[in-house]
């Protein structure tokens, strides 16, 4: 016994250098992608294309306790003063020459052009305030703690873009925590998906809006339900905190509806483990009252005020849209071989970059958008081979993690497919009659982390299929090519974020 003893001693102590310079890896990581996230959001100047004067006008609304009413608000005075003060045309196609910001070269805001573009402003309508309640709810919290702290103006703006680099470091670290657990003997799982997640170059995380939040409240989610399937929530209270989860997922982005359906298959499975019935009965009451219930009153409040539940109507009404019959939903090119690739690798595409303009111009490269696409598309497949294929090679909680990720990010995409199906565009804006394809990938972030795992388990398996490599040296090839992927991804968000930085509007000009 000796012998066996001093060696699991040994053994022990070899483990502890390793957990250490993990630990100070991922610390690492996460300092990066709060630096990242820091840096790069301070250079785009305020408002981006993506509605951010809509996502900013929704938060300081619900900083000061507004919620939405039966009549749509218009643009709030202090949203009009901070565009005349602080924003930029650089985002958009045939803009003027950039000037000076007035503000800054001592310009009367009661000057007549001044007031003009500010009359401008406040009467434009509100389309996004009636959506996304916990997102606006918990940013304007933070909104109002900055201005507590003495921030105004330009310093609060900025200040409301840099929470996400907290939410994105939050996430790399706890990522990392999750998967310490779940496969404590995979580290290029263990570090390859914060690694990732790190430099993931999703420009949502670059200003105000609710797709950066539901990135990590789709997260909690998402592990909520996998530790349900796998059986691992240990007491009542658990229960409670995953329905909670599912719920506030679910009011920050209505497409996070995706881990709704993936509880219902995690309560199936939970079932199947046979724990009893009244014990199944109390815990799962439990868990779908908690998720249920918040999500109705919203719903039931929403109905009352707006005449339909989900507060869409009229957002629907002033992008031209309209419901689409069930009986023409065939006649959609997803239902041909290029339209669905097509679909499928612009969704991959826009889901790793975002949909930032400079000039005009999206901030792209086509043949980086076709390795983001056909990338993730294959190692998706790869993923889900590799699931079917290793059902007990792992043990049952990581299969159960992996089998619902692939499962996540297939949702997520047939959801958004659906909507492509079910909506009759305009001829403006986007989607648009003549591509009628929801593809915008910001909206499906709240399955960041799973796609994450996915995709790095995508490529172990293709590095495994290699020729002569131990399964090992398999998993040295996949780091080394994910790391050289990752530095390449970093590279380019920076060289096409670059012109930005000389923007006289952004924070490091003015702030």
């Amino acid at each position: 016994m000796k012998p066996r003893s001093k060696g699991a001693k040994a053994a022990r102590g070899e483990a502890r250098p390793l957990a250490s310079r993990e630990a100070w890896a991922v610390a690492a990581l996460a300092g990066f992608a709060f630096l990242r996230v820091w840096v790069l959001a301070s250079a785009f100047p305020f408002f981006h294309n993506v509605d951010e004067h809509h996502h900013v006008d929704s938060v300081l609304r619900y900083a000061r306790g507004e919620l939405p009413g039966a009549t749509m608000p218009f643009f709030d005075p202090q949203l009009a003063r901070w565009a005349v003060r602080f924003g930029s045309w650089e985002f958009l196609e045939g803009g003027p020459e950039m000037p000076r910001p007035p503000w800054r070269d001592g310009a009367s805001l009661a000057s007549p052009e001044v007031q003009s573009v500010f009359r401008a402003f406040t009467s434009v309508e509100n389309v996004e305030f009636d959506t996304s309640p916990a997102a606006y709810g918990l940013v304007g919290g933070w909104y109002s703690v900055l201005t507590r702290l003495g921030a105004r103006d330009h310093a609060a703006l900025y200040g409301v873009r840099w929470l996400n680099a907290l939410l994105l470091a939050g996430l790399v670290v706890g990522s990392h925590a999750l998967l310490r657990r779940v496969a404590p003997g995979d580290p290029l799982l263990r570090v390859g998906v914060p690694a990732l997640l790190a430099c993931f170059p999703q420009d949502a995380f670059l200003g105000v809006t609710p797709d950066s939040l539901a990135a990590l409240s789709g997260s909690l989610a998402f592990v909520g339900v996998a530790a349900l399937a796998a059986g691992r929530l240990p007491d009542a209270s658990r229960f409670l905190l995953v329905g909670l989860a599912l719920a506030l997922a679910f009011l920050v982005k209505y497409t996070n509806a995706v881990h709704l359906v993936l509880a219902a298959l995690a309560s199936l499975l939970w079932l199947a483990r046979g724990p009893g019935a009244a014990l199944a009965a109390r815990r799962l009451a439990l868990l779908w009252g908690a998720a249920l219930v918040p999500i109705g009153l919203w719903f039931a409040r929403n109905a009352s005020l707006l005449g339909e539940i989900t507060g869409t109507r009229r957002k629907m009404a002033y992008l031209e849209w309209a419901p689409k019959p069930v009986g023409e939903w065939l006649d959609h090119p997803l239902f041909t071989a290029s339209g669905a690739l097509g679909y499928a690798v612009e969704l991959g595409a826009l889901f790793w970059r975002g949909e930032f303009l400079w000039h005009g111009e999206e901030l792209a490269r086509p043949w980086l958008d076709a390795a983001y696409g056909y990338s993730s598309l294959a190692l998706l497949a790869l993923a889900a081979w590799g699931v079917l294929r290793e059902r007990h090679r792992f043990g049952e909680v990581r299969w159960t993690l992996e089998a619902l990720a692939v499962l996540a990010v297939l949702g997520a995409a047939g959801q958004l497919a659906l909507l492509s199906l079910g909506i009759e565009f305009a001829d403006w804006g986007t989607p648009t009659r003549d591509h009628p394809f929801f593809v915008h990938g910001r909206l499906a972030l709240g399955v960041l982390l799973p796609f994450a795992v996915v995709y790095v388990r995508g490529l172990r398996v293709a590095c495994s299929a290699l020729p002569g490599l131990s399964r090992p040296a398999a998993g040295g090839v996949a780091a080394g090519v994910l790391g050289a992927w990752l530095a390449l991804v970093t590279l380019t968000e920076l060289v096409l974020a670059a012109p930005a930085f000389g923007s006289p509007y952004n924070w490091f000009h003015d702030g």
